[in-house]
């Protein structure tokens, strides 16, 4: 539903975890298979003892005989109370909570510039930064065709060093007007940025007139035919029906662009939302004149697999040559002190937000489905729906209050790490994760009642309270290891990606309590099991040895 329904903002996350699925199922399969074979057959080795084993205590807390059921109302108001708190602290801050992805406004990236003293990139702090941006600003403000600039924004570390410092930052306001902010942004950190100078080329000022733009199809796999340069031998079979922008003469400031240069220039250039669907096309720049260090002209190379000039020339000049030509002269042809400056207007704020929503219903659906077909019971599907909506909620709703404690108790909030956090994309693939994450942990407890249950019609609270307890040692050891990685991701990760943390981490702990208190529960019906009058304790089976944990 990520990949599908997703943005490309996060159809990475998605690849990524389509990915560690099929590995991990391989290496359960296959690899651990292997190793074990391996083990008994060529080392011999028949005789081991597991942990819980060796040492007996710890097999008695992995192997509780815990009611869990009696304590089902306990669960019930502090998950109840949890979630109010949570949807409460949401209502407060309202609109606020979300970020501009879902209401519209601009991302601006800084990057500092290289000291050369030091030959190392200016570095500051958030709190400078911050400082800094809202003292330009309200100075600015004060003319009245600049009073917008009184619009909050916050500042984002993006790739944090020791001391909590950082050469680039992220700067995020609701604020539309791109070359206003961009302006008061350059003038509060004019003296730390790398001015980017404005290129020129022959054509960079061809107006409306398509007969001047130097796009030329390409037609032959040789460089030099589509260019007319028969000493340039470079293959183009990868580009064939795509395009060839001709760069000659390539000139700005006291020094030719490095190749490198125009290569970051064109990918912060397709980035912006104004380019989105030229995102993913191959494109290439070959020199033709100068070399790596000093560019004095070369090739842009573009296709795209829909749209060839072979098949369709009308199509290819209007969805191939016109916006690529477009992308490269914005590009090359703008001066620029920014490393970055995306803009999302309302309409596509409110894109943003049809997607996401549509893509949290559509995995909430498709769960239902899946787990009302693999116990073909639709209350196992409630219960396990019921607990993964709780989860999401509280995580969501911890999004918000965090955003409450750093207004009302900064200094506690800022030294465990919490950030005036929104929902933002990055939030919502943390949410679906979630919801992943949690239903795969019910799952697990529910496929251990049905286990126990045999071929009786219902579970009994014995049964129930028997699978959570043989299933809590997996429960634990997996919402462990999990919650370990996240936490160190919390810290680590950077403020960039802070929220994702918070939000999956707040997600796996009440997921890790949900699939116990909530899911199970859930599945016990009182009036279907004779012996409701008292909910029983876990028992092994009569008879048989002791179950295991699993």
């Amino acid at each position: 539903v990520l990949a599908v329904t997703g943005t490309p903002e996060i159809r990475g996350c998605a690849s990524t975890m389509s990915i560690g699925v099929v590995t991990t199922l391989c290496c359960q399969l296959f690899v651990t298979r292997v190793i074990y074979t391996f083990l008994v057959e060529k080392v011999r080795w028949t005789k081991v003892s597991m942990l819980p084993l060796a040492f007996p205590a710890l097999n008695r807390f992995l192997l509780p005989n815990i009611n869990w059921l009696q304590f089902r109302t306990v669960f019930i108001v502090f998950s109840s109370a949890v979630s109010l708190i949570g949807i409460g602290a949401g209502i407060y801050r309202g609109e606020e909570l979300l970020d501009n992805e879902f209401r519209g406004g601009t991302r601006v990236t800084v990057q500092f510039r290289t000291d050369e003293a030091t030959g190392r990139p200016i570095t500051k702090s958030r709190a400078q930064v911050q400082e800094q941006l809202e003292k330009t600003t309200a100075e600015l403000a004060k003319d009245p065709a600049k009073a917008l600039l009184r619009t909050p924004m916050s500042v984002i570390i993006v790739t944090p060093e020791p001391g909590n410092v950082s050469s680039r930052f992220v700067i995020k306001t609701t604020l539309t007007d791109t070359a206003m902010l961009s302006d008061a942004i350059s003038t509060a950190f004019k003296s730390d940025l790398d001015v980017q100078e404005a290129l020129t080329f022959d054509g960079s000022t061809a107006g409306a007139d398509l007969r001047q733009i130097p796009v030329r199809p390409i037609t032959v796999a040789n460089l030099g035919e589509v260019i007319d340069r028969p000493e340039v031998t470079t293959d183009l079979t990868d580009f064939l029906g795509g395009a060839a922008i001709v760069l000659n003469n390539i000139k700005g400031g006291d020094q030719a662009p490095t190749l490198a240069s125009l290569e970051t220039r064109l990918r912060q250039m397709r980035d912006d939302p104004q380019f989105r669907e030229q995102l993913g096309r191959p494109h290439r720049f070959v020199v033709i004149d100068g070399d790596e260090r000093a560019v004095r002209s070369a090739v842009l190379l573009v296709s795209d697999p829909g749209v060839s000039f072979l098949t369709d020339q009308t199509r290819w000049t209007a969805e191939l040559k016109l916006p690529e030509w477009k992308l490269t002269t914005e590009a090359l042809a703008r001066a620029s002190t920014l490393a970055g400056v995306e803009s999302f207007s309302a309409s596509i704020a409110r894109a943003f937000a049809a997607q996401a929503i549509v893509a949290v219903i559509l995995s909430g659906l498709l769960s239902i489905i899946y787990v009302w077909v693999r116990f073909a019971a639709f209350r196992y599907s409630i219960a396990a729906m019921l607990s993964t909506m709780h989860d999401c909620i509280v995580a969501v709703g911890m999004i918000a209050l965090a955003g409450v404690i750093v207004k009302y108790f900064p200094g506690p909030a800022t030294a465990i790490g919490l950030m005036d956090f929104k929902i933002d994309l990055n939030v919502v693939a943390a949410v679906l994760t979630i919801l992943g994450y949690s239903l795969n942990d019910s799952i697990v407890i529910m496929d251990r009642i049905r286990e126990n249950r045999g071929k009786l019609t219902y579970a009994s609270a014995a049964v129930i309270n028997r699978s959570v307890n043989e299933t809590i040692s997996r429960t634990i050891i997996t919402g462990g290891s999990t919650i370990i990685a996240t936490t160190v991701l919390y810290i680590y990760g950077g403020e960039a990606i802070r929220a994702f943390a918070f939000c999956f981490l707040v997600g796996v702990l009440v997921g890790t309590y949900s699939s116990v208190a909530i899911a199970a529960p859930l599945v016990w019906s009182r009036k279907s099991d004779p012996t409701s009058g008292g909910v029983a304790p876990t028992a092994p089976t009569e008879g048989g040895p002791a179950p295991q944990p699993a």
